[in-house]
């Protein structure tokens, strides 16, 4: 007597593989375009793009925090209704899993599994550490071709581009009462708050030059300019810079991009600094003023450029 075959089904199902038994239907697999996983159904194909989009279309009736799938709205009323939770004893965080509260505790404790060698900054997942690689040190496949940012996968490079597309820009409802500045989401105005205007902003401040700036990040990228590293290189031609913000400008001298414009003859910049200094020839403004002569000039530049010539002693 033979044996009942069994059902062909998915056998290997790991990091975007698929492997079928013998007869297997691949009539129905689909794949994500933009991470490239694959799934057995279109059903939960659907159900996967959720994690690429920024729609959170469900929301709490009480805190009016939004979610994007209908079941965290249902775990995060937990918090609400005093069912299961786990309360942070450093910062009173309260997290929805046992999970989340112990690899949030490790950041209060230090306790990172992994480091980075370039920038010493440490990280408590090594998921974190791995988009830390791709994205802060161009260790990346993933380049965008507008500003050079390196995204850690497809899917985070599909998500950044929406930035640069024509319809991308903040939300004028969405406004900090402080300075007027307006932002594209909520979370973006509560990170600016606490960086910039809570307790006066956060202040780090450079042992080496003294220079201020408003998050630890910005400090460990400040401190590689005095340690002479940089990690990050232009895919283009080569060159090294040590900030990602200044490969983000030099990459416009390869994309010809100059997004900055003067309304007043349509000259255009790639930065924001050299409109402002030529938008003083059209309006007469000189602030920066000759101590000997008291001539006025548009910038320091301008200034240092005339006392060298004109005062310097013979």
């Amino acid at each position: 007597m033979h044996k009942k075959q069994r059902k062909s089904n998915f056998t290997d199902f790991v990091e975007g593989k698929v492997e079928f038994t013998e007869g297997g239907d691949f009539t129905k697999i689909k794949c994500c375009e933009l991470c490239g996983k694959f799934f057995k159904d279109s059903r939960r194909l659907k159900k996967h793009m959720t994690s690429h989009s920024e729609d959170r279309p469900h929301a709490c009736e009480i805190c009016h925090r939004r979610f994007k799938r209908k079941h965290e709205v249902s775990n995060h009323m937990r918090v609400h209704n005093g069912g299961m939770s786990f309360q942070c004893d450093f910062c009173s965080k309260i997290l929805r899993s046992k999970g989340s509260w112990a690899i949030h505790r490790r950041r209060h404790l230090k306790e990172f599994i992994a480091k980075c060698e370039i920038c010493g900054q440490g990280f408590v997942t090594n998921q974190e550490y791995q988009n830390h690689i791709g994205s802060k040190h161009g260790n990346s496949n993933h380049i965008c071709n507008v500003c050079g940012r390196s995204c850690y996968d497809k899917a985070s490079l599909q998500s950044h581009l929406v930035r640069h597309s024509k319809d991308y820009g903040t939300n004028p409802n969405i406004r900090c009462d402080l300075c007027d500045k307006t932002f594209l989401q909520e979370r973006y105005l509560r990170h600016h708050y606490l960086r910039m205007h809570k307790n006066g902003g956060q202040k780090y401040v450079c042992d080496h030059c003294g220079k201020e700036v408003n998050s630890k990040r910005s400090l460990r990228d400040h401190l590689l300019i005095h340690q002479g590293l940089k990690p990050i290189q232009c895919k283009e031609c080569g060159r090294c810079f040590a900030l990602r913000t200044t490969l983000k400008l030099h990459m416009r001298t390869h994309t010809g991009d100059r997004p900055y414009k003067c309304k007043e003859c349509n000259k255009c910049f790639t930065q924001k600094t050299p409109l402002t200094v030529h938008m003083r020839y059209h309006t007469g403004e000189r602030p920066y003023a000759c101590t000997v002569c008291s001539t006025g000039f548009v910038s320091k530049g301008t200034l240092s450029i005339h006392q060298k010539t004109k005062h310097s002693a013979a």
